[in-house]
C-alpha cells in the first residue's frame, strides 16, 4: 500500500466530483477556460471536451491511482 499515490488518487477525485458538483448546479461562470473553449469549438463541443478533461479525466485517473496505491504502486518511482 503506498499513501501517497492513494492521496494523489483521492485528490483527482475530490477535484473531478467539485467540478462536476459545480457544472450540475450551474455555475458556469466559475470556469474561465469553458468560456474560451465554447469560442473555439463552439458551444456543444466546448463544453465536452471540458467536462472530458475536467470530471471525466480526473475520476478514472484518481481511480486508476487509489487502486495502484493499494496495491502498493509508487507514482514517483520508477521500478518500484
Amino acid at each position: 500500500m503506498n499513501y501517497t499515490t492513494i492521496a494523489v488518487g483521492v485528490f483527482a477525485l475530490v477535484y473531478g466530483i467539485f467540478i462536476l458538483a459545480l457544472r450540475l448546479r450551474g455555475k458556469e461562470a466559475a470556469f474561465g477556460k469553458l468560456a474560451l473553449m465554447k469560442e473555439r469549438f463552439g458551444p456543444e463541443a466546448g463544453s465536452r471536451i471540458h467536462f472530458i478533461g475536467y470530471v471525466v479525466l480526473p475520476l478514472v485517473l484518481g481511480a486508476a491511482l487509489v487502486l495502484a496505491g493499494l496495491l502498493g504502486a509508487n507514482i514517483f518511482r520508477a521500478g518500484r
